[in-house]
């Protein structure tokens, strides 16, 4: 959980890795390789690119739950949408 602002700014950069993965050039693995550690970004390539293969954009969601009791913040939860046509 973490602030609105944050969380769009998030899934902005989240939108456009997912967007470089699904790609599958060698120069799209190497933006990800630039922008992300070793792990996440062969996960990024390899599963999150099959995930979405058939899906055009919207890869994220932004869930708004209040406003922190501290500061009055606003608060959401960022996740990635599940594709139920392509995973049932």
């Amino acid at each position: 959980m973490t602030t609105v602002a944050k969380a769009k700014e998030v899934q902005r950069n989240v939108e456009k890795l997912v967007t470089q993965a699904k790609k599958q050039t060698l120069a799209s693995r190497r933006v990800l390789a630039s922008r992300l550690p070793q792990e996440a970004s062969k996960k990024a390539y390899v599963d999150l690119a099959k995930r979405y293969e058939t899906r055009g954009g919207g890869y994220t969601r932004l869930i708004k739950v209040g406003q922190r009791t501290s500061d009055a913040s606003y608060m959401a939860v960022l996740e990635l949408v599940y594709d139920q046509d392509k995973n049932s």
